[in-house]
């Protein structure tokens, strides 16, 4: 991910990602923060124009019903 700097004097950036909705039966993660409908931050001092390589981790239990997996990760980025 990048972010890139607008009308700011700030060096760099926090992270932070959430679900859209919950999911009852499926684990989010990006690198190893588990994903809720709270923003949770991702990092705390990104630079500007730097691209941050992220994993996004999908588990599904084996319990879980045949079916399309779909969820909405909102990411949102706040100067510091």
């Amino acid at each position: 991910m990048r972010v890139v700097r607008a009308n700011s004097s700030s060096a760099n950036d926090t992270l932070t990602a959430a679900l859209a909705s919950a999911d009852a039966t499926n684990t989010w993660m990006i690198n190893a923060v588990t994903l809720t409908t709270t923003n949770q931050t991702l990092g705390a001092a990104y630079s500007y124009g730097s691209a941050v390589t992220h994993t996004v981790y999908l588990t599904v239990p084996f319990s879980a019903s045949a079916g399309a997996i779909s969820r909405v990760l909102n990411f949102t980025a706040t100067a510091n």
